[in-house]
């Protein structure tokens, strides 16, 4: 019997170990997947190789970190929008990073109660100090979960038809990442109770660069994918006129139809709006 008792103490002592070390292996992935994830990226090369993608910025900062009232896990602010268009944003976002066992973590999305208002806050030393978790609303289903792969990069997804969307006809969207050192890949896609895609990239997702100094794109390469997404035409009036009449143009009231201003139809072009 005693012999019996000093085996199973010494097999829970030693399960005990491995249950600490497997929690204490997947915190060390979580703190590295936030790292990696953290920064400016810009999909800025892949625009000048495809004219089917624009030159998109995506800013994701930790914030929160000395606060008590937002939980177990890490937050991060996001916010994208075109190069040309930085003070415009089309989509802002906070993203609650967790360890959800056996090797998962999940990301689960965020809409902020006033976006207008945290625009450029990843610049900020404490971004949204203002605001609690308690004031965010949760997209329902459109959480990302990844997985550690064997190359060191961290892929996921959502989960089959939960994130809900009315975006062009849309029911429920999707949303695929792989998580690199240096490198995000985002593929958002909508689609219809017949399960067709009506948005989104038919061919690949997005490719965000990490950013380590200012960038920029001259000439045709910029204008054309510009004047392209804002109006529909390689050719017109120039842009330095047309831009100034969209933003006037949106504020019009009375309009049977009303005029989408630079971020609404960067917005647009991208169906990212989703998730």
């Amino acid at each position: 019997m005693k012999t019996t008792s000093v085996f199973a103490l010494l097999l829970m002592f030693a399960l005990g170990l491995t249950l600490t070390a497997c929690g204490e292996s997947q915190d060390s992935d979580l703190d590295q997947l936030v790292a990696m994830m953290t920064g400016s990226f810009s999909s800025q090369a892949q625009a000048e190789a495809d004219t089917n993608f624009l030159d998109i910025r995506l800013e994701m900062k930790l914030i929160w970190t000395d606060r008590t009232d937002a939980g177990k896990g890490h937050y991060l602010y996001v916010e994208q929008a075109a190069a040309w268009a930085l003070d415009k944003p089309y989509r802002q976002r906070v993203y609650h990073l967790t360890a959800a066992g056996d090797g998962v973590y999940s990301s689960k999305v965020y809409a902020l109660p006033d976006p207008d208002a945290a625009i450029g806050a990843w610049k900020l030393d404490q971004p949204l100090a203002d605001v609690t978790a308690a004031d965010l609303v949760e997209r329902d289903g459109c959480a990302v979960y990844l997985r550690r792969q064997g190359n060191g990069t961290f892929q996921g997804s959502t989960r089959a038809k939960e994130c809900t969307s009315s975006l062009r006809g849309a029911t429920y969207a999707t949303s695929e990442i792989t998580i690199g050192a240096d490198e995000v890949l985002s593929w958002d896609r909508g689609w219809n109770d017949k399960d067709e895609q009506v948005w989104g990239a038919e061919v690949s997702g997005y490719v965000f660069k990490r950013v380590q100094k200012e960038t920029g794109v001259k000439g045709k390469d910029f204008y054309h994918p510009l004047r392209a997404a804002l109006t529909g035409s390689m050719s017109g009036l120039e842009l330095g006129s047309l831009i100034p009449l969209l933003e006037q143009g949106k504020e019009l009231d009375g309009l049977a139809l009303p005029i989408p201003g630079v971020g609404e139809r960067i917005g647009m072009v991208l169906d990212s709006g989703g998730i």
